[in-house]
Order: structure tokens, then C-alpha cells, then sequence
């Protein structure tokens, strides 16, 4: 953009084709593909661009991926391209696809892609401040921070539950690891690793 050949290039390539979310996954689907995932959540999720406490954090996130994602890019309407992997229909969904309905996501590995920063003084303590590169610093609740600091890139869901939380009974566990594991990979500030099944 700081050059002709770059606005040209950008603006009046005559073989450009712009690329809406719904497009992307035409796209994949077209080519006899399943839709793997996005590299980055961060610009997918509403996590990452609106408070969690407003109706329309709510009401986003009650709708299917496909639609969040669709509504995100519209209200972030600065994606500048989309970056998504696909993968052969014959691999089982189960082996690729993340989600937090059930038990399972409790054998995922968790690694992180951010670190813990300096905490913000009004923060209280306890609470970890983390960032991704250039991205925003996001404060963790209490239970996400002490979970975060589990992360080794070995220790599965479970695992970092157990030696994070150890004074909540296994329900409320289960439930506080998957309101932070969710709330850390859809800002793209952890990978979860699945476990291999042959």
C-alpha cells in the first residue's frame, strides 16, 4: 500500500477475486474438501471483539460457527485475507474437529501461543494478563489464569484441571476448563493438540 505497484496490485488486479467467509468455505467444499479450521479464531469468534456481558456477544455466539463467523467478519470488516486449511473428506471429523460439547475436549493438549505479561496494576492479583505478538492483552478470570499457567504443551485438559483446581468438585472442574479452554483458542491464544486414534 506504500507504493504504486501495491495499490495497483491491490486495488485493479484483473484476476482478483474477493473472498467472503461463505465464499471461503463454497470454496473448500467445491474442491471436495472439509473445512479444517482458521489460523486465526481471534477474527472469527466474538470473543476476541466484544464484551462478553452485551446481548450481542450472546446472541452471536448462540448461532452455528459458520454464522459467527460470517457476522464477525462483517463487524470486524478489516480481514484482509482469510487464512483456513481444508483437509480430505475421508478424514474422520472426529480426528480434526474441536469442540466443547461432552467430556472429550478434556483429552485435548493444550499449547499455548501466548505468554503471561506484566500484569496491569488495576488488575488484581492473581489474575494473568497474556498476549499473542502484537495482538491485545486479554485478563483472565481467576480460574483461566490458573489453568493457563498449566499449559506445558503436554499436559492434557484433564491434567492441567486437576493441578489448577484442585478445591472444585469434578463437575465444576469440567465446566470452569471449558469456559477458559474455549474462551484461549477462540482468541487463537492456545492450539489444542487431539489425541491420536488410529
Amino acid at each position: 500500500m506504500h507504493y504504486d505497484a501495491g495499490l495497483v496490485d491491490t486495488f485493479l488486479h484483473p484476476q482478483d477475486v474477493a473472498y467472503t467467509t461463505p465464499a471461503v468455505l463454497a470454496l473448500v467444499r467445491d474442491a471436495g474438501l472439509s473445512f479444517l479450521g482458521w489460523w486465526d479464531n481471534i477474527l472469527r469468534y466474538a470473543e476476541g471483539q466484544l464484551r462478553p456481558d452485551t446481548a450481542l456477544f450472546r446472541r452471536i455466539n448462540a448461532q452455528p460457527d459458520a454464522a459467527i463467523w460470517q457476522v464477525m467478519e462483517l463487524y470486524n470488516g478489516g480481514i484482509g485475507q482469510h487464512t483456513f486449511a481444508g483437509c480430505l473428506p475421508s478424514r474422520p471429523a472426529a480426528s480434526y474437529r474441536i469442540h466443547f460439547d461432552g467430556e472429550a475436549f478434556l483429552d485435548y493438549v493444550p499449547v499455548a501461543r501466548a505468554k503471561e505479561v506484566q500484569r496491569p496494576a488495576e488488575v488484581p492479583a492473581g489474575r494473568a494478563a497474556v498476549q499473542r505478538g502484537q495482538l491485545p492483552v486479554y485478563i483472565l478470570t481467576p480460574h483461566a489464569s490458573a489453568l493457563f499457567r498449566q499449559i506445558d504443551g503436554k499436559r492434557s485438559v484433564r491434567e492441567c484441571a486437576a493441578a489448577a483446581l484442585p478445591s472444585l468438585s469434578e463437575s465444576e472442574r469440567v465446566a470452569a476448563s471449558r469456559d477458559a479452554f474455549r474462551y484461549l483458542w477462540r482468541l487463537s491464544y492456545i492450539f489444542l493438540r487431539m489425541p491420536y486414534r488410529a
